[in-house]
């Protein structure tokens, strides 16, 4: 009798391209201004990091290491952000339902997921599915910004935030700090220029206004979610951004967010989605202004000293979250040799690319 588990079965997958590769990011850059001077891309990530616990940005931003281990969600969220900037770009059709759905087989091909995830590939086209079908009237592929002779969709941006004068020699080498420079003895810092960096999915004219559209992929929605982002250094960090660069008024952001939540007995595509409005006055965005600057000098006074505080609570601990609580409970006299280990990676992200 013929054994079907002793015969080979060929396979043909498709061939992808490589993965792009980036340098390891470094915190500072030389300024083209002064010898002396570096600059310090601060993004929402990276900022939000620091608030949590400046431990966790210092090995992020410092040492630049993150965990190694795969993150289905952040995947998930990729994947949907980039099927949404080809509805925004191209409007609905047959070809783009098509396009979104080679994306999804290709996107778990290089990303694949573990047997009890619920982010799997079925799961993404029935989100797909039904997002098509609510917002097939929305008519946001007709109301995106133009600016600079091109639609508004998944633009980087770098705007100079302050300065923070430093003058001294800081504590740390200068080549685990600064981008292309070899060690030097002496590491004088005159002034640190903070600019701040990100991407924006899209810009929207609705109702005669002018807005922010971000694409936000969760497990918990409802109304703690939509309170959550109110204040949020994003949102209105966005908002303030986008006025800066189109140079005009923008009313605030709207939240396009797709909560996944993991299947039930009753409920497979366990799905929600909410479209939440966030107004922002100008005394917001002042507001919002002001505290990144005080932010960044705080950064940077934990860089001057060479110590950044670890933040644990006994409630509403970041610690049981985060990526070096393990690497925090080892002496200090390991720590440095643990992040150097096959655990972590090299921190390559950046909003611009």
């Amino acid at each position: 009798m013929f054994d079907p588990l002793s015969s080979d079965i060929l396979v043909n997958l498709p061939t992808l391209p490589p993965r792009p590769v980036y340098p390891t990011r470094k915190l500072l850059q030389p300024s083209p201004d002064h010898p002396d001077d570096y600059i310090l891309e601060l993004d929402y990530s990276s900022a939000s990091k620091f608030i949590c616990c400046p431990r966790a940005a210092e090995n992020y931003l410092v040492r630049s290491r993150e965990s190694d281990r795969p993150s289905s969600a952040t995947d998930f969220g990729k994947l949907f952000h980039l099927c949404e900037e080809l509805r925004l770009a191209h409007g609905f059709s047959d070809a783009l339902f098509q396009r979104q759905r080679e994306l999804v087989m290709e996107h778990f091909l290089h990303y694949p997921v573990a047997p009890t995830d619920h982010r799997t590939a079925d799961r993404m086209l029935a989100v797909l599915k039904l997002y098509n079908e609510r917002y097939a009237q929305d008519n946001w592929h007709n109301m995106i910004v133009q600016h600079e002779g091109e639609p508004f969709i998944e633009r980087p941006f770098k705007i100079e935030l302050c300065t923070v004068p430093v003058n001294t020699i800081l504590a740390y080498d200068k080549s685990q700090l600064v981008v292309d420079n070899p060690i030097d003895d002496k590491f004088l810092v005159r002034n640190v220029h903070v600019v701040f960096t990100g991407r924006i999915d899209a810009a929207l004219h609705q109702s005669n206004l002018i807005w922010v559209m971000d694409n936000k992929t969760s497990s918990r929605g409802g109304g703690e979610f939509e309170s959550a982002f109110r204040l949020s250094l994003q949102t209105r960090g966005y908002t303030w951004a986008l006025q800066h660069i189109l140079n005009q008024p923008v009313a605030g952001l709207i939240m396009n967010a797709l909560v996944i939540k993991p299947p039930t007995l009753k409920v497979q595509n366990n799905t929600e989605l909410q479209r939440i409005s966030y107004h922002y006055s100008q005394d917001s965005l002042d507001e919002w202004f002001e505290n990144m600057c005080s932010i960044s000098a705080d950064l940077v006074s934990n860089l001057v000293r060479g110590y950044f505080p670890q933040h644990g609570l006994s409630f509403k601990s970041p610690c049981a979250s985060c990526d070096y609580s393990e690497n925090c409970q080892l002496p200090r006299s390991q720590r440095v040799t643990d992040l150097a280990s096959d655990i972590y990676r090299n921190v390559t992200w950046s909003p611009i690319h």
